[in-house]
């Protein structure tokens, strides 16, 4: 995920261990969740991702991506077909 914001808007992020990210000046942008279940024999994997694209929730002490880039940040179902598609 921080390359993609890398590489589709410039913004410097990093991982903060284990699911979190942020920008350059320590504020939180993006949490990622993962939860596995097991049945017989097969692993289910679900990922969810959580991150602030056009603002930030009240009291909280992150960014949202639109403070991060100069350009229009899209719609959550674009970056989330940009992701998924890499």
């Amino acid at each position: 995920i921080s390359k993609f914001l890398e590489d589709q808007y410039g913004a410097q992020t990093f991982v903060k261990w284990p699911n979190d990210l942020y920008d350059a000046e320590g504020r939180k942008l993006c949490g990622v969740l993962i939860e596995t279940s097991m049945h017989f024999m097969h692993t289910e994997l679900l990922i969810g991702i959580g991150m602030n694209l056009q603002s930030v929730p009240p009291a909280t002490e992150g960014v949202a991506l639109a403070q991060l880039v100069e350009r229009p940040v899209p719609k959550p179902y674009e970056v989330a077909g940009a992701l998924s598609s890499r």
